[in-house]
């Protein structure tokens, strides 16, 4: 039980923090300089799906990566760090695609 404690403060509430600015910094821009001015048709694809995921290593791996480290590395798996990151970014990325169409819908115009 201390185990999961200690994984919980070290790589869930971190994550968490970080999941929580990026949506919240990527949607402002997001609406900001696409959604209101209306000046760049951008694909929704485009920007919501494949920039997410771009811009989403950026604070996954400055941020988190050193905190995942920490964890016991499994003896079969080489590289067990990484399903953990890919795992973080597509966490990110869908949310932060959830929220943006929401914005796109609140304003009530549709790019």
């Amino acid at each position: 039980m201390n185990r999961l404690n200690e994984k919980i403060r070290l790589i869930f509430i971190p994550f968490l923090i970080i999941s929580i600015a990026f949506i919240g910094v990527n949607t402002l821009l997001d609406w900001y300089f696409f959604i209101k001015p209306e000046l760049i048709k951008i694909n929704n694809v485009y920007w919501h799906i494949l920039i997410s995921l771009i811009l989403s290593w950026i604070p996954i791996l400055i941020l988190l990566r050193p905190r995942t480290r920490l964890l016991n590395k499994a003896a079969t798996k080489k590289k067990p760090n990484s399903m953990v990151h890919l795992l973080a970014c597509f966490l990110m990325v869908a949310t932060t695609s959830f929220a943006q169409y929401y914005v796109i819908t609140t304003t009530g115009t549709l790019t």
